[in-house]
């Protein structure tokens, strides 16, 4: 009895993590080109939008 492997490689390449525009947009955020908000500010933000800190 004889076993048959298929013909397509198992192991292909792997697609990247990023794509292209992900990386830019990663390259400018971390060189300061583009202007980003911390994670604090925008939850204090969208506090007062939905008006949870007048409680």
């Amino acid at each position: 009895m004889q076993i048959a492997l298929p013909n397509t490689q198992t192991f292909e390449k792997k697609e990247p993590l990023y794509t292209n525009e992900e990386l830019h947009l990663l390259h400018q955020l971390e060189n300061g080109l583009v202007k980003s908000t911390s994670h604090e500010d925008v939850m204090k933000n969208l506090k007062q939008v939905l008006k949870l800190d007048e409680i």
